[in-house]
């Protein structure tokens, strides 16, 4: 009687164990445009952060301390 619970018991076990691994990561499918969607995000924000490089390589991040008047 022990036996057969114990054998019942692994069978069981190994049954849900392979169903885990059939089963995998069970996440939805991107669509086609979802994936161009998040494509353009990312090279946007890469594009934004060249930007913000160049910004400040030639120091145009800040507000210039100079006056908007003409002075002679």
């Amino acid at each position: 009687m022990m036996k057969t619970f114990v054998k019942t018991k692994v069978l069981g076990m190994l049954v849900l164990m392979a169903a885990i691994m059939l089963a995998g990561c069970s996440t939805r499918g991107m669509t086609a445009a979802e994936v161009n969607q998040r494509h353009y995000r990312t090279i946007q924000n890469d594009w934004w952060q060249i930007q913000d490089d160049i910004d400040s390589i030639f120091m145009l991040e800040r507000p210039s301390r100079l006056s908007r008047q003409m002075v002679r």
